[in-house]
Formats: C-alpha cells, structure tokens, sequence
C-alpha cells in the first residue's frame, strides 16, 4: 500500500514492494512520474472508500494479483534492475548521447575529450 497524498521522485518502497513480485495499491501522486499503468501494474485509488475496494479486489482475485504481479516484476526489472543501471550508466558514459543532440555537442565534447587527456 502507498497512499501518498504529497510527494515526489521515485517511490523506492513501490519499487521494492514490485521487486518482490507483491501487487501495490497506490494514490496518484505516489505513480506520478512513473512509468506505472493503472490495471496493469498497479492499482491507483485517491479516495479512502476506493483504495479500501482496491484491496479487496486485489485479495479476492486471483487473476488481478498475478497480473500485478508479474507486470510489476517485469517494470522494475527493465527500469531499477542493476543491469538497467548498468546499460543507463555505460550509455551516458560512452558520450553516445551527446550524439543525439548535434554536431556542435559532439565537437564540444571531442573538445573536453582532448583537453582532459592534456
């Protein structure tokens, strides 16, 4: 359960509760600025009377708990798993997003390659 009425950045106990194949009910604002879908990866409700029926409808069906949880597995796994970090890290790193953004950035940073070999 994460029924968040404020905050912001990503919700590390949505995540890890995901990690571990158990479904999450959420408030919006604990999924926004996820990649999360209502249904599919989670259950979002804001109202008390809502989120209450969530959890019943999760603890009764079966079907519902294994789709959360396997979607949810299969979401933190592409975007929290070490070896996403891994990929993220070794892309910034490789300076193959400069690339994406011009020629102009890519001298600059030919530039700022050469300089820190001197």
């Amino acid at each position: 359960m994460a029924p968040l009425r404020f905050g912001a950045g990503v919700k590390g106990k949505i995540n890890q509760s995901m990690a571990f194949g158990v479904p999450v009910v959420a408030t919006s604002v604990a999924v926004d600025g996820t990649e999360l879908r209502d249904r599919e990866e989670i259950l979002v409700a804001d109202e008390p009377e809502e989120f209450a029926q969530a959890l019943i409808e999760l603890y009764e069906s079966e079907d519902l708990w294994n789709r959360l949880s396997d979607n949810g597995l299969t979401k933190t796994r592409a975007l929290y798993s070490t070896d996403a970090a891994r990929k993220k890290l070794e892309f910034l790193l490789s300076d193959q997003h400069l690339t994406r953004l011009g020629s102009s950035l890519t001298k600059a940073a030919s530039q700022r390659a050469a300089m820190l070999a001197n």
